[in-house]
């Protein structure tokens, strides 16, 4: 019958078990120098990932040294920590006289204080933020508290924050400019209730734009980052300074030897790598299957 075996060994003294025994311990070394195989493969990817990712850090290493502005490294020093300078590769050398005329800020206004936060006030009206030529309205009921008001403030769209303060012996409502410069500045308007917004002692900081006088020219900022007005150096403004800070943009030699030894070490991290898995010379390669192998040889 076909598909059928027959085994004519019992009974004849024949080592049936004996057989089979042979028969699974052979597929078992196959199986064996199969798995073998199979991790011998999958141990020359992860060596061959480990190579991409050093190919990957060498080439960060070029890319910082392919324009002779990298190379030519220079970094920037203030006489005074009222100013932080950092340089790219786009200085020169060069010198400044710096005054810091003021920072750039926030504005920062109050209400008139209250005797609880979360009771209603009994008010009702609108009230109007005008920012940068838009007003954003909201509608204030009787029912609202003052942390109620702050978060409409908060919803209403504006680049306004408001928040809640107590000095311990009320609370006032704070409404700030999210961001610095003079472009941040808003007015609040009233009606039918007067939450004191509107007093001008109410506004205890203005929003204002930073501004420094860099050889006698004067330079002004929304913020307290200059990084257009001296090329490739960007000034971190710390805190008003009447007096000059020198300012200097010099060669590093430091910065060029690191970055030029950065190269080197990652260079040879490459190299190395693949003497050892692929071997060099009459030097044998670690990996069974990348020995020898041409791509890392060309490479």
């Amino acid at each position: 019958m076909v598909g059928t075996i027959t085994l004519t060994g019992l009974g004849s003294g024949m080592d049936i078990e004996g057989l089979v025994t042979g028969l699974v311990g052979a597929s078992s070394q196959q199986l064996d120098a199969a798995n073998r195989k199979v991790a011998t493969q999958r141990a020359a990817v992860t060596t061959l990932t480990g190579i991409s990712s050093l190919l990957s850090d060498l080439k960060g290493a070029i890319d910082s040294l392919d324009t002779a502005s990298e190379v030519a490294s220079f970094s920037a020093t203030t006489s005074s920590n009222a100013i932080q300078a950092t340089s790219s590769g786009l200085a020169s050398p060069a010198r400044y006289e710096i005054s810091i005329q003021n920072l750039a800020q926030e504005q920062r206004t109050y209400s008139a204080a209250q005797t609880s936060s979360n009771d209603p006030l009994g008010l009702a009206g609108t009230m109007t933020i005008s920012q940068g030529g838009t007003d954003f309205e909201l509608t204030i009921d009787s029912s609202d508290s003052l942390d109620q008001i702050g978060s409409k403030l908060n919803a209403v769209g504006a680049d306004v924050s408001a928040s809640i303060f107590s000095d311990g012996s009320g609370y006032r409502l704070q409404l700030r400019s999210n961001d610095t410069g003079d472009d941040q500045a808003f007015t609040i308007t009233q009606s039918g209730f007067d939450l004191g917004l509107q007093d001008p002692l109410a506004t205890v900081q203005e929003a204002k734009d930073a501004s420094v006088v860099i050889d006698g020219f004067t330079v002004t900022s929304s913020n307290n980052t200059i990084d257009s007005a001296i090329q490739g150096v960007t000034l971190e403004l710390k805190e008003p300074s009447s007096d000059p800070i020198q300012l200097s943009v010099a060669a590093d030699p430091v910065a060029m030897q690191n970055s030029l030894e950065d190269f080197v070490s990652k260079y040879n991290a490459v190299i190395g790598r693949i003497h050892s898995v692929a071997g060099f010379g009459g030097s044998k390669g670690t990996s069974e299957v990348l020995s020898g192998d041409s791509t890392l040889r060309t490479i």
